[in-house]
């Protein structure tokens, strides 16, 4: 299992949140997987909430670390 913020690439030093190409290039660190499951989430006011990758990858920076 791999778990990674996501959206906007940014790296802040003690963290990076990963975009499309840096989280394909870590599944391939994992010898090309025969299958990946992908599920993405947006931390919502009543909690975190399953989203859609198009609209997980396109949130404003300030809301992707949530």
């Amino acid at each position: 299992m791999l778990t990674v913020p996501y959206g906007k690439y940014m790296n802040l030093g003690f963290l990076q949140q990963f975009d499309r190409e840096l989280l394909a290039r870590a599944i391939d660190a994992f010898d090309r997987p025969k299958s990946v499951d992908e599920t993405y989430y947006r931390y919502m006011p009543g909690g975190w909430q399953v989203a859609h990758k198009i609209g997980a990858r396109n949130l404003p920076d300030q809301g992707t670390l949530g």
